[in-house]
């Protein structure tokens, strides 16, 4: 079974902490060691391309958790020079950040992701919910879904889509080839 970690990409550059720091975020430090060794918003945009802007299966399938009696499709992680970007469009005039929403924007969560398109991922920032992941959504609220982000990536599982016109098993790509093919009944 494919692993979440097998889709992040590696990180091979050194992440500007200091930045968030001067706007009055601060990231905690296993979230930190996450982004160190991987590189957020990658996959993000390749997810988007698989499953709005191509007219063919170049993906069969996603990874879901489950979370009570929910299931959730990971959209992907937003890259911190983006997430960066939006919290820079929050200063006010006196450069703090004008929070519009108590537990997540007074600093105590911070925004990493989506969910299933219309779940938000936050990463907790210190004290009691330090590293701590949560989802919130506008019919459940907020609640904690893992100890930190290794753990949250830990818990998705690889599903493959059914697809009325072909059985995934009979899929298959070409070397090379950037979209699937249905192999046809042998005789």
């Amino acid at each position: 079974m494919a692993s979440l970690f097998c889709f992040l990409k590696p990180n091979f550059t050194k992440n500007d902490y200091r930045r968030f720091e001067k706007i009055g975020v601060l990231l905690p430090p296993i979230f930190k060691s996450f982004c160190n060794n991987f590189e957020l918003g990658t996959q993000y945009d390749y997810l988007h391309k698989l499953m709005y802007d191509d007219n063919q299966i170049d993906g069969i399938g996603n990874f879901y958790f489950e979370s009570g009696e929910s299931e959730y499709q990971w959209d992907g992680f937003i890259s911190l020079d983006e997430l960066y970007e939006q919290y820079l469009q929050m200063l006010d005039i006196n450069d703090r950040i004008v929070f519009h929403q108590e537990e997540y924007f007074d600093g105590k969560l911070f925004y990493i992701g989506m969910l299933s398109s219309s779940f938000y991922l936050y990463v907790g920032t210190y004290g009691e919910a330090q590293d701590k992941i949560y989802i919130h959504s506008t019919i459940d609220g907020l609640f904690k879904v893992a100890e930190n982000i290794f753990e949250f990536c830990h818990k998705f599982e690889y599903k493959v889509f059914d697809y009325e016109f072909a059985e995934t098993s009979k899929l298959y790509k070409n070397w090379g080839e950037d979209f699937w093919r249905v192999r046809e009944k042998e005789e």
